[in-house]
């Protein structure tokens, strides 16, 4: 049987200060060397489109000047996924690749108190894998 890793090595909770999920992406294990940060925030009026954003949660738009959204619902683990070219997941849906945070917001969504920020490291430590980290606002 094959060794099977658990993906969340180190959770911490502390006091939310924004309504925006921050999720980066590591080329290390040791969450030294970052490659990539992504912002995303719940659209306004929805309970399952998030919308991707600048750190301060201000929509962001891609080269094309056009935002970026989707559809994520939950059953302790991601059951429906679809990508828009919008800010609020009104247009069609777009092909995409659903990111790796999805699993984590939606494993980690039971555990949340209100007001809270959680702090979920993955594949920390673990040779041969690269670092993520989530710091994922109560929603």
């Amino acid at each position: 049987m094959a060794h099977v890793g658990s993906i969340l090595l180190f959770v911490a909770l502390r006091a939310a200060t924004a309504a925006v999920h921050k999720f980066e992406s590591y080329a290390d294990s040791q969450c030294l060397v970052l490659t990539k940060t992504d912002y995303l925030k719940l659209a306004t009026g929805s309970t399952d489109c998030y919308v991707y954003t600048d750190e301060t949660g201000v929509v962001a738009t891609g080269e094309n000047g056009v935002a970026s959204s989707f559809t994520l619902t939950c059953n302790g683990a991601p059951t429906s996924y679809a990508q828009y070219e919008s800010e609020n997941c009104m247009s069609s849906s777009v092909s995409g690749t659903e990111p790796w945070f999805t699993k984590t917001m939606c494993t980690s969504e039971r555990f949340h108190q209100a007001g809270q920020e959680m702090t979920i490291y993955s594949n920390y430590g673990h040779p041969d894998s690269s670092c993520s980290k989530a710091y994922l606002n109560h929603w």
